[in-house]
């Protein structure tokens, strides 16, 4: 009755992909679960541990129940059959699990590949992507993603999330887009901000910015929000949440990109979308 998936679907054979929303229905947190020797694993981002931890215990009740943060286990991406099946996307991938100390038994990648893959599956990530209390799961694709089980009955946040899904009134959607061409303005943005949270990898060629409640305009108008991207030093490649209509009539498939930062407005810049 908490979260957004049917737990019994979670065996040790198969992982799920959930949420916790608030009763508000929006988006608290995301996770996976699977379960090993009679006990679930809830594997979630390690800065949103503590607040899930607190959010279980809050409601578990007189239920004889241990939570309990293990800090022992470590997880590897990889697309070579190793682990449980990643449940949000076919092909995408899969988790292993091992103990921090095995660690160096088994060969990993940077965690920007994790990151690029995501990006190119147009899967956003609640950490990252999705702002906690405000974002409904329903707008950025968790139906697609086999994240919320439309058969177990009730749950927290589960009204306002099935009346979307039968309804279907959904006016946001995911895309992937590119910014082919960076100007010297945006790229200074883009790689010294600090509230742009990016973040460096494999030296100064490669970053992460996730240009997190920026806002995608055009013509002056909200239109959408730039969500995780990509910036290899000569393109942004990434996600943005866009409104339907303000796509109807564009037959050259690009909007006017402006990325608003305090009072600074960066024009003339092409975004195309992908996808």
């Amino acid at each position: 009755g908490l979260i957004t998936n049917d737990i019994k679907s979670a065996t040790s054979q198969k992982m799920i992909y959930s949420a916790f929303l608030n009763g508000a229905g929006r988006f608290f947190a995301d996770f996976f679960i699977h379960e090993v020797a009679e006990k679930y694993i809830l594997d979630c981002h390690i800065f949103e541990a503590d607040e899930i931890i607190k959010k279980l215990n809050l409601y578990k009740l007189r239920s004889q129940i241990i939570i309990e943060k293990n800090q022992n286990l470590s997880v590897i991406f990889n697309t070579q059959n190793l682990g449980f099946v990643d449940p949000r996307a076919k092909d995408f991938g899969y988790r292993f699990y091992v103990n921090h100390s095995d660690l160096k038994n088994y060969s990993t990648q940077d965690l920007i590949f994790y990151h690029q893959r995501r990006i190119n599956f147009k899967i956003p990530e609640g950490y990252y992507d999705l702002t906690k209390d405000k974002s409904y799961i329903f707008e950025f694709g968790f139906d697609n993603f086999n994240a919320i089980s439309y058969q177990k009955g009730c749950y927290v946040g589960q009204e306002t999330t099935a009346r979307n899904h039968y309804r279907g009134q959904l006016r946001k959607k995911i895309f992937l887009f590119e910014i082919a061409e960076i100007n010297a303005d945006l790229r200074k943005i883009i790689e010294e901000k600090n509230d742009l949270s990016s973040l460096q990898f494999n030296g100064d060629s490669l970053k992460m910015a996730n240009i997190k409640n920026h806002e995608l305009l055009k013509n002056d108008k909200d239109c959408g929000l730039v969500l995780s991207s990509i910036f290899d030093g000569k393109s942004l490649r990434g996600l943005a949440l866009i409104k339907f209509d303000e796509l109807e009539g564009k037959n050259d498939n690009s909007l006017n990109f402006n990325l608003a930062n305090d009072n600074i407005f960066l024009q003339n810049n092409k975004i195309l979308i992908i996808d």
